[in-house]
């Protein structure tokens, strides 16, 4: 019988007020650190993302509505410029308000130019980092390596992911998927 168990019965069933418990320490319910064998599954992560996804950097826009997003949109098109960035903020385009794409697409723009492949591995960059913060927020959360590194290499490395990653529309997958780990990470595990 727990200790909790043994003071309530010997109490009459009668909780401990909420005043009295103790809450643990912070030290005891510290994360684990990533360490050595966490960097080396995070390089292993990169290196497979890269190996696989390296040919996209050669890949064109997709007609069925990458020209539409990107190359023919005359916002996109111009670059990171403040009528861009006011319209992102205050435009529905192609049916819907997306003002992060937007302004992502402008920086692209700006780094790349309208060069497809630019757009490309900035989607693999982007799903590089959800793969290592799926990681180590799995790490973090267990303190299982092992486990945590096949959870995040299935999600790197699964078929599903390709079309997000390859497409260059489909960035709002991607980012918002960043967006969510990053909100896991630092609104409940930080």
């Amino acid at each position: 019988m727990t200790e909790t168990r043994k003071r309530r019965k010997r109490k009459g069933g009668e909780k401990e007020p909420a005043q009295t418990r103790s809450l643990p320490d912070a030290a005891a319910i510290a994360a684990p650190a990533l360490g050595t064998r966490g960097l080396w599954v995070c390089v292993a992560l990169i290196a497979v993302i890269a190996v696989i996804y390296f040919p996209v950097r050669h890949y064109g826009f997709v007609d069925l509505d990458d020209p539409q997003y990107v190359s023919e949109n005359p916002f996109i098109a111009q670059g990171f410029t403040w009528d861009g960035v006011k319209w992102a903020f205050t435009s529905v385009y192609a049916s819907y308000w997306l003002p992060l794409i937007w302004l992502s697409h402008m920086l692209d723009v700006q780094v790349y130019g309208l060069n497809a492949g630019g757009h490309h591995v900035t989607n693999v960059l982007f799903h590089v980092a959800n793969s290592v913060l799926l990681f180590a927020l799995l790490h973090r959360m267990t303190g299982a390596v092992g486990r945590s590194a096949f959870a995040a290499a299935l999600f790197a490395v699964h078929p599903l992911r390709v079309e997000s990653v390859v497409w260059v529309t489909e960035r709002k997958d991607v980012l918002s998927t960043l967006f969510l780990l990053l909100t896991v990470w630092f609104g409940f595990i930080a």
